[in-house]
């Protein structure tokens, strides 16, 4: 599958289902702005993990979180990366998938499209 690098694209990458933790992947140009947005983290180091209360909207809790940034071009994508683990609950993670739809110029990936 060609891989479209204008737009910034999200995945669930765990099961869809209880669990301990789910990770979530980002991939594209949008990935600084999306960290600030949920986290408010204002300038990511590549590779470092940053723990980190993540934010809707309406800066109401989702959920604590760990954050991971992959700068472009060593990343699974190319592009640049982020990596949001969270706790692995149902309602957290439709909670997540409906606030990352909802940012501009960001949407969920195609099948086949991470990889």
């Amino acid at each position: 599958m060609k891989k479209n690098f204008e737009s910034t694209i999200f995945a669930l990458s765990t099961n869809y289902a209880q669990s301990a933790i789910a990770v979530f992947r980002i991939s594209g140009s949008e990935c600084k702005k999306i960290a600030k947005y949920l986290c408010n983290i204002k300038k990511l180091k590549d590779r470092y993990v940053y723990y980190s209360k993540i934010l809707d909207q309406k800066s109401n809790l989702i959920d604590k979180c760990i954050i991971i940034f992959f700068k472009s071009p060593k990343s699974y994508t190319g592009e640049d990366l982020l990596e949001i683990h969270t706790h692995g609950s149902i309602a957290i993670i439709k909670k997540l998938t409906n606030v990352l739809s909802n940012i501009p110029n960001t949407r969920p990936a195609l099948p086949g499209e991470f990889s």
